[in-house]
């Protein structure tokens, strides 16, 4: 669990919403390759790599969990835009192992936040 700061703007919760996720990842054995990746018109949140998997990860926070859990904000143009990126990054970088699209929804959890790690998203 990660300590919340005091009043971040709209931009800079995001940047919070990634990085709590991106050190989530890290905690579970995931070495952390990009953040924020642009390809064409695209954005990789955060790329990441796990036992010969190559993840595409779409962060999602809620700055209070009365709006709603984050993962129901990210719909079917929102994958079809991560999957899009994949298919883009991968022409440039071919990658030998598996590929896999994930969704982290960070919420406020009393002092810190929770992470839910939703894996495989298109299956």
């Amino acid at each position: 669990m990660l300590k919340k700061s005091e009043n971040p703007t709209l931009l800079e919760k995001g940047r919070q919403g990634e990085s709590v996720a991106a050190v989530y990842l890290q905690r579970h054995g995931y070495t952390i390759k990009e953040r924020n990746y642009r390809i064409s018109k695209y954005e990789v949140d955060i790329l990441a790599e796990k036992d010969n998997t190559l993840v595409f990860c779409e962060v999602k926070m809620r700055s209070n969990i009365k709006n709603g859990s984050p993962e129901y904000n990210v719909g079917a143009d929102k994958l079809h835009k991560l999957t899009r990126a994949a298919m883009l990054y991968l022409n440039y970088f071919p990658y030998a192992g598996a590929v896999r699209l994930d969704v982290l929804a960070v919420n406020p959890y009393k002092d810190g936040f929770e992470v839910k790690h939703y894996k495989d998203v298109l299956y």
